[in-house]
C-alpha cells in the first residue's frame, strides 16, 4: 500500500493541503496514520475519497450533503435508494436554477432591446430602476 504525506496527496489529488485537514475536522476523511516522526501518512484509499468528495462538489453537493452520502455508504442500510433520491433532489434543485438563469438572461436580453430601441439619452440604469423587463417571480 502506498501511503503519501499531506502535501504529497494534496498536491496527488489537486487540493491544498489544508483542505485535507479540514476534510478530517468535518470527518470527510479518517484521521491519517502517523509517522515515526509524526507526519500524517494517508492512503490510496484517502485519495479515492477525496477525489469523490471533490467530484460531489462539482455536481453540487454542499460537503454536509456529501458527509452524508459517504455515512450511508459506510452504513449501507438503503444507501442505494436514498442516494439515488438525494440525487434526484440535487438534479431538482440545478433544474430549478438553470430555469431561474434562463429567465434572468431573457430579462436582460429584453432590458437591452428596450434600451437600444429607446432614442433617448437615458441610461440603462433608469432601466435598471424601472424593472418593466422582470417577470414577477425574479
Amino acid at each position: 500500500m502506498d501511503t503519501f504525506t499531506r502535501s504529497e496527496l494534496a498536491k496527488l489529488v489537486g487540493v491544498n493541503k489544508e483542505t485535507l485537514r479540514y476534510y478530517e475536522t468535518r470527518d470527510l476523511i479518517d484521521p491519517p496514520l502517523r509517522s515515526r516522526s509524526g507526519y500524517r501518512l494517508y492512503s490510496n484509499e484517502d485519495a479515492k475519497r477525496i477525489l469523490f468528495i471533490k467530484n460531489a462538489q462539482k455536481l453540487g453537493f454542499s460537503l454536509d450533503e456529501i458527509h452524508e452520502i459517504l455515512s450511508l455508504q459506510t452504513a449501507k442500510k438503503n444507501s442505494r435508494q436514498t442516494t439515488t433520491a438525494k440525487a434526484q433532489e440535487k438534479r431538482r434543485i440545478i433544474d430549478k436554477r438553470i430555469d431561474k438563469l434562463n429567465q434572468l438572461g431573457n430579462a436582460i436580453d429584453r432590458m437591452m432591446e428596450a434600451w437600444e430601441r429607446n432614442e433617448t439619452d437615458a441610461s440603462i440604469l433608469a432601466y435598471l430602476g424601472e424593472g418593466t423587463f422582470l417577470s414577477e417571480d425574479l
